[in-house]
């Protein structure tokens, strides 16, 4: 079976009551609860760019039975990397680059010159 032939197929399950788009969505959408290996967190985390250690956070998981806090399954692990990248986001708080410690060092330099 071809993709269109697969897909014509779904349509018609869908039309007839058969299935549900619902049924579809938890069967095959990100919300699965498949659980995910290092790679694809690591792919994931490259994707947007964000500074979550993607071993850490598969090892968290995993010791955890891939369980959140309040004791309910992973449904989204993919929500679960942007829930970390908020946090390591708000560890690192808004001056990431260190533009602060350089503003900091330019007033020290600064006010010898301005005070003499």
């Amino acid at each position: 079976m071809d993709k269109q032939e697969l897909l014509k197929f779904i349509g018609n399950a869908i039309e007839t009551g058969l299935i549900t788009f619902k049924d579809i969505q938890k069967a095959h959408g990100p919300k699965s609860g498949k659980i995910p290996t290092i790679e694809e967190v690591a792919e994931y985390c490259r994707e947007r760019g964000n500074a979550v250690d993607p071993e850490l956070f598969h090892d968290y998981y995993q010791s955890q039975g891939w369980k959140k806090a309040n004791g309910r399954p992973v449904t989204d692990w993919r929500g679960c990397v942007r829930t970390w990248e908020k946090k390591e986001a708000a560890k690192a708080g808004p001056d990431q680059d260190g533009a602060k410690a350089k503003r900091g060092q330019a007033w020290k330099r600064a006010l010898p010159e301005l005070y003499g």
